[in-house]
Order: C-alpha cells, then sequence, then structure tokens
C-alpha cells in the first residue's frame, strides 16, 4: 500500500490540520508533499494546498536550503530516528529569512516499512531573537563587572532580571518540550493502521470515532501552546527594556563630571536609591525620603551617588542581622541649618556597637565577614572633600542606626 492510499481521506485531514497554528505536512520517500495545511501553503502565496502535492522543496525553497531539509529527511528515514524540535532556518511568505523549531518522524505502514515522513514546524524567531538579545547583554553586562561599587549594584539589578528573562526562556522550552505536536503522531500511526478501511474507522470503529475530536482538542491546546509563548516573549521584551533603562541608568552615573557645581541632593538620592531599588524590593524593606526638592548643593555629582548607595546598601545589610519583627524602614530626610544641609539616613536595623562608632569611618575596618571596609571610608574621604562632615549614631545592638551628613551651603 503506498502513501497516497493510505491518505485517500484528506478532506478530514485537511480540516483537522489547517486549524492548527504550525506548519504540518507528510511527504513520500522521495520527499514530495502528499499531505500540507494552509499555514505552510501560506509561505508561497498558494490559496490551496493541494497545490503542493506531488512537489518537492526544490520547487520553492533556494536549491541549497531545499537539499539540506531532503537530506535531512533522507537520513531520518533511512534510520527511522526522530528528529525533534530541531532549530532550523526557512523563509516565511515575504521571503524573509525565519527560525523554526521542527519535528520529523518517520512514517511506517502495516509492514513495517517506511512510506515518508511526517513535519511539524513552529516558527520561533521572536524566541531566538530575545534569547540572542539576552547573550549580547549578559556580554555587555560581564564587560561592566570590574568596575566601582556603583556598577557592582547596577549589575546586581541586571542579574535579577536576567534570573526572570531565563525563568521565562525556560517555560518556552518547556512550553516546546511539553508540546502536544507529538500528539499528532498517535493519530496519524492510527490513520496508518487504518488505512484500508480509514473512512469507516473513522466512522464505526469506537476509538475511530474519538480521533478528530482529539485532534481537535490538540489542535486548541496547540493554540494554547502559541499563545503562551507569545505571553513569555512579551515579558522578555519587557525585561529587556529594564536592561536598558538600567544600563541608561548607569551611564548617567558614571558621566564625565570631573568639576563642581550645583546638584539637587534629591535628585541624586533617588538615582541612589533606583540603583538598589531591586534589593530594596526583594528585602521587604521601604525607604522613605523628606528631601526638599529644591535642596542643592556643590559637588561632583557621580560622587555624592556613589555615596549614597554605599550609605543606603549598608543600612540594607543591617538588616541581615535584625532579630525584630517589625517593618524594615530606612528613613532619609535632610533639615536646614544655618551653615549645613544635615542629611540623615536612618534604619532600625541591626545597630552599632559603641566600641565601633568612632572607627568604623577608617579605611579598611569593617565588621562584616566578607568585608574589606573601603565603602564608608570612601564616603568619608568624598564627603571631606567637599568641606563636609560626616559621622555616625547608635543607641547599641539591635537599636537601627543613624549615618548623618553636613552638606555645606557654600
Amino acid at each position: 500500500m503506498d502513501i497516497s492510499q493510505a491518505f485517500k481521506d484528506r478532506d478530514l485531514l485537511y480540516m483537522l490540520i489547517n486549524n492548527m497554528p504550525d506548519f504540518i505536512y507528510i511527504k513520500d520517500v522521495d520527499s514530495r508533499f502528499v499531505i500540507a495545511n494552509k499555514k505552510l501553503a501560506n509561505v508561497w502565496h498558494l490559496d490551496n494546498p493541494e497545490e503542493l502535492i506531488g512537489k518537492s522543496d526544490k520547487d520553492w525553497y533556494p536549491l541549497e536550503l531545499a537539499q539540506k531539509f531532503m537530506d535531512d529527511e533522507q537520513a531520518i528515514m533511512k534510520s527511522r530516528m526522530p528528529l525533534i524540535n530541531s532549530v532550523e532556518t526557512g523563509l516565511d511568505e515575504y521571503g524573509n529569512e525565519i527560525v523554526v523549531s521542527t519535528t520529523k518522524i518517520p512514517l511506517l505502514n502495516d509492514d513495517d516499512e517506511v512510506i515518508g515522513i511526517v513535519g511539524m514546524g513552529r516558527d520561533i524567531t521572536a524566541l531566538s531573537k530575545a534569547q540572542e538579545e539576552v547573550k549580547e547583554r549578559e556580554v555587555q553586562l560581564a564587560n561592566e563587572s570590574g568596575k566601582a561599587e556603583v556598577v557592582a549594584d547596577i549589575l546586581h539589578n541586571v542579574g535579577n532580571v536576567l534570573n526572570s528573562i531565563n525563568v521565562s526562556v525556560l517555560e518556552i522550552h518547556k512550553s516546546l518540550d511539553e508540546s502536544k505536536l507529538p500528539s499528532l503522531q498517535k493519530a496519524v500511526n492510527l490513520f496508518d493502521e487504518h488505512a484500508h478501511d480509514l473512512g469507516s474507522y473513522l466512522q464505526n470503529d469506537e476509538k475511530g470515532k474519538l480521533i478528530p475530536g482529539f485532534i481537535q482538542k490538540v489542535s486548541s491546546k496547540l493554540v494554547e501552546e502559541q499563545s503562551a509563548i507569545f505571553n513569555e516573549i512579551a515579558q522578555l521584551e519587557k525585561r529587556l527594556e529594564v536592561i536598558n533603562h538600567i544600563l541608561e541608568l548607569q551611564q548617567n552615573v558614571n558621566r564625565p563630571s570631573l568639576y563642581v557645581k550645583l546638584e539637587s541632593l534629591n535628585e541624586m538620592l533617588d538615582t541612589a536609591s533606583e540603583i538598589l531599588m531591586q534589593k530594596l524590593i526583594n528585602r521587604n524593606i521601604k525607604l522613605i525620603k523628606h528631601v526638599d526638592e529644591s535642596i542643592k548643593i556643590k559637588c561632583i555629582r557621580s560622587k555624592i551617588i556613589h555615596v549614597f548607595v554605599n550609605l543606603i546598601k549598608n543600612s540594607i545589610e543591617a538588616f541581615d542581622n535584625r532579630e525584630s519583627k517589625e517593618p524594615l524602614v530606612i528613613d532619609v530626610s535632610c533639615v536646614d541649618s544655618p551653615e549645613y544641609y544635615v542629611f540623615t539616613i536612618k534604619d532600625n536595623g541591626a545597630g552599632i556597637d559603641e566600641e565601633h562608632l568612632n572607627h568604623i569611618f577608617n579605611h579598611g575596618f569593617t565588621t562584616k565577614s566578607k568585608g574589606f571596609g573601603f565603602g564608608l571610608h570612601s564616603c568619608a574621604t568624598t564627603i571631606q572633600e567637599i568641606r563636609g562632615k560626616i559621622l555616625a549614631e547608635s543607641a547599641g545592638k539591635g537599636m537601627g542606626s543613624s549615618i548623618i551628613i553636613h552638606f555645606p551651603k557654600n
């Protein structure tokens, strides 16, 4: 029995596969189309998929690409080993190159002879592009990893976003791995087994009667899978926008600013808190700001942002050893005095031992097991450069702490 006889009831089969969102086709042992759906016919601007019957990829694709497809199919039929979710290059109806996840399964008759191949393809161009963008972004971020403390925190935020991206990519891979496309092969096998009486089998046999409904359910499931993948891709695009924003923020922080000028205290604080926003969110820490937008100080902008990043991060880390169950709060305020703007970062974290208060700004001093004692010393040096003052206050261990900066008014 040849393959054309096995699928004489094509109208029913077309009705089923034409509802699917993927490229579906069956070829004979010479890689000529025996069955094809509308999705595939649309690639070549054909109104009727029947126009593909008897033709091969060489009638449509560039010779080199068509030969590759045919060689792969001949190898599958020879080895009887299916090709599952192989990523290949194809063309869309506009002649644009697309990326396709392809599954090809050898088709056997009752005598266990290979009589053709069943193929299913899904356009994953958007997913592939998103993955490439992620890889490119990861390379860019890797080049920034050795920069200053503020850059390290920016990269930490990017890492959190990339984790979310990786989750989306894994979800997409999972959807592809668990795709119901292979279920179609089960139905095709049943068609093959009953090729001699396919119409009667579908109409009269109890199991055969279930096949159209089964394939319809598979079709609906495939539509759901496609929708889920598109949703994940949309999330990937949003997260890539977040990464772009973070990178823009880093460039803004590190733009050349080698001279002193009037800068908004509130704007610099906002930039620092945005750099650390992910850490604040992850630890459920509330940052409260009471800083008048009109306050400006003479400084090198990037240096003061670095100071704010270090101090806020220090407060965040102060909650690591905190035993109290009350809400975690960092309160930032600024009050006007005759000579200074008195800027305070106060937290209700672990507090500072009295014996450490006079040393925390010393170079190399740290109470952290993995710290180097550079951060707070760097803050003190920067504040001294603008003729300001910095000090720490704490009522003791478990009582929170405050870092107070006096910014000169002129």
